[in-house]
């Protein structure tokens, strides 16, 4: 049943008022009426509760009662008014009956506008359980919210549709009446989370592609989470683009070029992306291609499209998959000047790559859209020196011997040695070897490794670090009780970047447990042995469970009975004995408890 609600504004006659009731719920009637699936059951000037007026959806023409899918409560507004052009109204709706909407389920609710002459607009919104608590959760404490109508559908199979997916998520979406809503976020958070979906039902033949559906019409996005249960974390509007990835080769004469391609969907035409530069644009209606080259991505990736672009002109196909495609284009000087153009743009990057490898940067590569004017000004300073070999100039800058250069996001340790012309000799800190002698306590000279400058911002940020060379030349050193300190203290640096770095950085890790292992295992250096043993079971801590032998080594050093307390802390914490460590830690002056939660064996300590 529908209860009609009016306008009073334009009129205060009461069979005005009537009749407007009259056309807006007939024009609902006779809309719906026009199909082959929906049987409208609407009473005009009905005093029945707001949600009896109801359209039948059927599965068959016929419309018997065992093809019937479901029934849809509706309530219709009516309302007169001068303007009929809108595509989209706002309309207010009591807090009280969205409520009530609640407990059917949801229902559609229909405004419609009246002329004076009798010509109407009809306007609608699909009230389902999610959407109608979003409503009451914006209103607060508002007795009314308003609410975005668009305009009703006047194709018959988009009527259809509209019904048949209403009943769909109604099922979907019952139990969410009686429960919070959740976002995508908050289940992840809870482990909830195990995949989502969305989709839709239509009676229409011709959609080629679900894509296509989607560009037009809104929909909901459901979450399974545990038992199987699927609810809705998100109402979707009509979507702009929805893209999917093939895994299938492109190569070019004969060489591949790329593992998978992307296609990205659009409303009027397709796009085909071939790495992060190459783009085919190919109309839905008259299939006419149009190919699109702007290089991006980081400098590995644009060397990959470079060249990529430059053989595919030249060829004038490619190939996908197995199939092969045609590439030529009608614009021969055009595209001429333009590959000799890439041509020396990629010898460029090649040169920059080169560069790069020379200054040990291997792993990281070099995002190109962060580039400055400053960094562009370095990578010239890097080709020249690691590529052509050149000494070369600062301006009047002041060079340390050894120094960080940063290019967008990269960070390369470099010595710079100064030559007679006033040029530098630039070369890779972790290739390249410099003589470095220090004082120690006692005025005593004595060699040392130049890794020792190393600290824990360097190994966060640096781009170049060759870990191998780092170990190769700690060992190699004789040293003393000083020098072991300086050891040591670069593997508590190490510890703390690891700890710190977002994410786990395994190669750092597996180096500190080198020299923690090499510092255990000195023969000529018995003091400091507990400090040294717990320094090496803390990294072994971040890597595996300790086995029974380890475990015993630290309860040796408790039961020494000559630990001092920050030694016995260590070994609780490694033990996993909270109360233990809590009690030698509170012994501790202030300025030792600050000092002593600067060491990396306190990031390991999970208190309570």
């Amino acid at each position: 049943m529908i209860k009609v609600h009016f306008n009073k504004k334009y009129t205060k006659e009461s069979n005005r008022i009537m009749d407007t009731e009259v056309i807006a719920t007939s024009a609902v009637k006779r809309s719906v009426s026009v199909t082959d699936y929906l049987s409208p059951y609407i009473n005009e000037r009905d005093k029945e509760p707001i949600w009896d007026g109801s359209i039948y959806v059927f599965s068959k023409p016929s419309k018997l009662n065992k093809f019937c899918k479901g029934r849809v409560p509706v309530q219709v507004k009516g309302k007169e008014s001068k303007d009929l052009s809108n595509n989209t109204i706002t309309y207010p709706i009591r807090t009280d009956d969205l409520r009530k909407y609640l407990t059917e389920n949801g229902v559609i609710y229909f405004v419609v506008y009246v002329a004076i002459d009798g010509s109407t607009r009809i306007y609608y919104t699909n009230l389902l359980p999610f959407k109608i608590k979003q409503l009451l959760n914006d209103a607060g404490k508002q007795k009314t919210k308003s609410v975005l109508l668009t305009l009703f559908p006047t194709d018959k199979t988009e009527k259809v549709d509209l019904f048949i997916n209403f009943l769909h998520d109604r099922e979907r979406q019952k139990s969410v009446s009686n429960i919070e809503l959740m976002s995508v976020e908050q289940l992840e958070k809870m482990g909830q989370l195990k995949e989502l979906s969305f989709g839709f039902t239509s009676t229409r033949k011709d959609i080629h592609l679900p894509f296509d559906y989607f560009f037009n019409h809104s929909f909901y996005i459901y979450a399974t989470i545990q038992l199987g249960i699927k609810v809705p974390v998100r109402l979707m509007d009509k979507i702009i683009s929805a893209g999917t990835t093939i895994d299938k080769p492109i190569s070019c004469n004969g060489k591949e070029y790329y593992s998978s391609y992307g296609v990205v969907h659009k409303k009027d035409f397709y796009e085909f992306h071939f790495g992060e530069s190459t783009i085919f644009e190919v109309k839905k209606d008259t299939n006419n291609c149009t190919m699109k080259f702007n290089l991006q991505g980081t400098l590995r990736q644009q060397i990959t499209d470079q060249t990529f672009f430059i053989e595919m002109i030249k060829s004038g196909f490619i190939t996908v998959g197995e199939v092969v495609f045609q590439t030529k284009t009608k614009n021969v000087e055009e595209i001429e000047c333009s590959i000799h153009e890439c041509k020396e743009h990629l010898e460029y990057l090649k040169n920059v790559r080169a560069a790069l490898d020379e200054a040990g940067v291997k792993d990281d590569d070099l995002d190109c859209y962060a580039l400055s004017d400053t960094d562009e000004v370095n990578l010239r300073i890097l080709v020249d020196t690691f590529v052509h070999h050149k000494a070369v100039s600062f301006g009047e800058s002041t060079i340390e011997p050894v120094g960080k250069m940063t290019i967008a996001n990269l960070c390369i340790m470099l010595i710079a040695r100064k030559q007679e012309n006033g040029l530098y000799r630039l070369s890779n800190f972790f290739n390249d070897h410099i003589t470095v002698r220090v004082e120690d306590k006692e005025n005593d000279i004595f060699d040392t490794s130049q890794f020792v400058i190393m600290n824990k911002e360097n190994f966060l940020i640096l781009s170049n670090i060759n870990y191998d060379a780092i170990y190769n030349d700690v060992v190699k050193v004789v040293g003393n009780k000083a020098y072991y300190e300086q050891i040591t203290n670069l593997l508590l640096n190490m510890l703390l970047a690891y700890d710190v770095g977002g994410s786990k950085n395994e190669k750092l890790l597996n180096a500190a447990y080198k020299i923690a292992k090499w510092l255990l295992m000195l023969l000529d250096d018995k003091d400091d042995i507990q400090i040294r043993l717990l320094n090496y079971l803390q990294t072994v801590k971040r890597s595996r469970d300790f086995n029974e032998d380890e475990k015993k080594q630290l309860y040796s050093v408790i039961e020494s009975g000559n630990a001092a307390d920050a030694i016995l802390i260590g070994a609780y914490i490694l033990l996993g004995n909270t109360s233990g460590a809590k009690l030698h830690y509170d012994k501790l002056s202030p300025e030792e408890q600050d000092n002593f939660s600067n060491y990396p064996i306190y990031n390991l300590w999970n208190k309570v």
